[in-house]
């Protein structure tokens, strides 16, 4: 790997996720969108922290266990003694879709951890439901100031499903917010009809880099990806497969786009040049580690994969 990007840092909850098929369950697996991120680019020999949440309880021995095994930092996981560490279960449909049902409890205090010393070679990732939740709100903002301040690049994934809606005009607000703070966006299509109503590109780019940001990935499943920087746009089309689960595809897939901006010498102070020069390879990459892990039972890319 490239060593000019210091460290990566994904911003997420961690959760044991439980996955069932035709009402059996069929394995537990370590989860939670952006742990699976911080798992394919420790594979990958990225120097990742996870800035995170659990309880010292079984579940959350599990996970810690398995992120040491993976080499992922742990300096800025918050250990709670009251609460419970989450757990999500998965329950996978006739297309190996999952629908999804969480159990949490949480302490009084979120996100109980050590300010990071953020530098301008770093990047910060983080997104999904916990990203606009009142409960964790001020600390993650705190975390996300002082890295846009330190000039660190942010990369957020708005990650709202279908079983989140409607949202409310406080969750709105802070997804806006979340944008504001990010030099980069990526969601589905799914995600975009979700928060504005809409998932063509035109106007979900005007919407997002209105609050601005203004490099927006959108994914579409089996119709691939598009990208759009100002007036440039590209689609990628992603290579038909048949896929055994897509739980974490998502997740895999941010973790290629990483992956990219360390391999091609991308930082925040050089994106709006570096990265339309090198965008072609990096979606197809990102495409493939998305496609492998479709094709697995993990939620992140395999060990040995490069």
């Amino acid at each position: 790997m490239n060593h000019n990007h210091l460290r990566i840092f994904t911003i997420g909850e961690s959760v044991l996720d439980i996955v069932f098929k035709n009402d059996v369950a069929v394995r537990a697996v370590s989860g939670g969108s952006m742990l699976n991120v911080a798992v394919s680019l420790a594979r990958l020999n990225c120097n990742t922290h996870l800035i995170s949440e659990i309880s010292n309880d079984l579940c959350g021995n599990i996970i810690l266990r398995f992120l040491h095994e993976n080499h992922i930092q742990t300096d800025f996981l918050s250990f709670n003694e009251d609460g419970k560490t989450a757990i999500s279960i998965a329950i996978l449909n006739e297309n190996n879709d999952a629908n999804y049902e969480f159990y949490r409890e949480f302490p009084e205090k979120r996100l109980n951890i050590e300010m990071p010393d953020f530098s301008e070679n770093d990047i910060v990732a983080f997104g999904s439901f916990v990203s606009i939740s009142e409960s964790v709100r001020l600390p993650l903002q705190a975390i996300l100031k002082t890295a846009k301040n330190a000039g660190a690049l942010i990369f957020y994934d708005p990650n709202i499903r279908k079983n989140h809606c409607p949202l409310s005009k406080d969750q709105l607000h802070m997804i806006k917010e979340n944008m504001a703070l990010a030099d980069v966006v990526r969601g589905s299509d799914e995600d975009f009809f979700n928060i504005f109503g809409t998932n063509n590109l035109k106007s979900v780019y005007e919407s997002v880099s209105s609050n601005g940001c203004h490099h927006l990935f959108m994914t579409c499943g089996k119709n691939g990806v598009w990208y759009q920087y100002l007036k440039k746009e590209l689609h990628i089309a992603s290579k038909p497969i048949l896929p055994i689960s897509t739980i974490g595809a998502g997740d895999t897939f941010n973790a290629g786009i990483l992956y990219g901006l360390t391999q091609y010498n991308i930082f925040k102070n050089n994106i709006n040049v570096q990265l339309p020069e090198h965008i072609t390879d990096i979606i197809r990459h990102a495409i493939e580690m998305s496609s492998e892990v479709c094709m697995s039972e993990e939620n992140y890319i395999g060990k040995t994969s490069q």
